[in-house]
């Protein structure tokens, strides 16, 4: 329930907060896209489809929602570390995954 969620935050924040840790699960794990990717998995259904160009539904209930949170933070603590951005900026493998989704 929602302690699991808060325990899942707290974990996170820890490992995230750690540069070295970062950076291995960065470069070794595809963490960056991984995040992404379930990040866009969890905002899709507030898309509006029907507009153009297609927008989000900003009143969407799905934004209340502790994941889509927890997500966008841990992407957070991700991306602040500035050794992470270089290495997303100078690793053409990288650059390449996150263009093309």
């Amino acid at each position: 329930g929602h302690q699991d969620t808060n325990e899942l935050g707290d974990f996170t924040c820890q490992i995230f907060t750690r540069q070295d840790v970062t950076l291995e699960l960065v470069r070794e794990h595809d963490l960056v896209r991984s995040l992404l990717g379930c990040l866009w998995d969890l905002l899709q259904p507030a898309l509006r489809e029907e507009a153009s160009p297609v927008v989000f539904n900003h009143e969407s209930d799905i934004f209340k929602d502790h994941e889509i949170i927890q997500c966008s933070m841990d992407l957070l603590y991700v991306l602040d570390h500035a050794q992470v951005a270089r290495e997303i900026v100078r690793s053409q493998k990288l650059r390449g995954e996150l263009w093309h989704g």
